[in-house]
């Protein structure tokens, strides 16, 4: 999915660009592939990254809903410092994402 929609992307930037500089030049030039070149090597991890997460929602559901519960846990005691709230928020984690039968602190 990836590799399709880069070259979908970088094709359509070769076009355009080389449009464009015939336009203002009136001759072709390899700057249009080096532009587009230059966008697709950018465009790759913002691309790859819509793409996995895409991916993980639609098919792997419980993977996905572990890393959005575990970024909120990490961000709920980032700075918190007493040991028995710490320990407190954990279990409530675990208590909200993996739902033990019994959960000794």
């Amino acid at each position: 999915m990836l590799s399709a929609a880069l070259v979908l992307i970088y094709l359509a930037n070769v076009m355009a660009f080389d449009w464009l500089f015939r336009n203002l030049t009136g001759e072709e030039s390899p700057l249009a592939i080096a532009f587009s070149t230059l966008a697709i090597a950018m465009l790759f991890n913002p691309l790859l990254m819509r793409i996995q997460d895409f991916i993980d929602r639609r098919f792997f559901r419980q993977r996905y809903n572990a890393s959005q519960a575990l970024a909120a846990f990490s961000s709920r005691v980032r700075d918190e410092t007493n040991p028995e709230l710490i320990a407190s928020q954990i279990g409530a984690f675990l208590n909200e994402t993996i739902q033990p039968d019994h959960l000794d602190h």
